[in-house]
């Protein structure tokens, strides 16, 4: 991998106007650190930053220059603002290009699946692969060709072709991308004759059956019944 020069101006300064102020003009507060030396903090400006990280990926090497020296750095970790995603801090750290470290790399996919003309849905389930090695052996990206994919095919870590100088970290059978088979929405089956009936509920007369041989309870509004005659009252004439 090539190496890009990145300027840097080393920060004095902590105050959080100063630091505010300089991200307003794009110029982000980093540090460096590791290789059991100092850390030094700087400014850098993010647009250089961006350009380099277009042009050699997420794990281009710098040559980044200071008024104490020249350091050989990747860029570890960038903290962005959690709403509009700004740019906030970097971090880099020195490496030897002499001595294998450990590197994310991105999974490129290439083409389109097969499956996918059938009605198939592909999933992208990993995203970088962990790999050891040097840093000027270190690809900006692997690509995957899912073009020969039909409906319940997968391509797994150990498919890609590494080459001979990598190490990789990352568990072999664990799939990169697959097409899975559409999913078919499940329609309720028409209720068996009589069954809307059956499901129907019992209405129940409201009030309580009159015992044997006691007078119904007239209906509201209605007459109450007439009572049975008894003996009369009284002595005969």
């Amino acid at each position: 991998m090539a190496e890009f020069d990145l300027d840097a101006e080393i920060r004095a300064t902590q105050k959080r106007s100063d630091l505010n102020n300089s991200r307003r003009v794009k110029r982000i507060p980093g540090i460096i650190y590791g290789a059991d030396k100092p850390n030094v903090n700087i400014w850098v400006i993010e647009k250089a930053v961006k350009q380099i990280l277009q042009a050699g990926g997420g794990n281009a090497i710098f040559r980044l220059k200071h008024s104490q020296g020249t350091e050989t750095v990747i860029l570890k970790t960038t903290q962005h603002h959690v709403v509009t995603d700004a740019s906030l801090h970097m971090d880099f750290q020195r490496i030897s290009l002499k001595e294998k470290i450990e590197f994310r790399v991105p999974v490129v996919i290439i083409g389109s699946a097969a499956g996918i003309q059938k009605g198939g849905t592909m999933e992208h389930l990993l995203r970088e692969i962990s790999v050891r090695c040097l840093p000027t052996s270190i690809p900006e990206k692997f690509e995957v060709d899912v073009s020969a994919l039909e409906i319940g095919d997968g391509l797994r870590v150990k498919a890609i072709r590494f080459p001979a100088d990598i190490e990789v970290l990352e568990d072999l059978e664990k799939v990169v991308v697959n097409v899975i088979a559409p999913k078919v929405e499940e329609t309720p089956a028409a209720p068996a004759a009589g069954a809307e009936a059956a499901a129907e509920p019992e209405v129940i007369a409201k009030g309580k059956k009159p015992e044997e041989g006691a007078a119904e309870t007239p209906a509201e509004g209605g007459k109450p019944a007439a009572k049975p005659a008894g003996k009369p009252s009284g002595k005969p004439a």
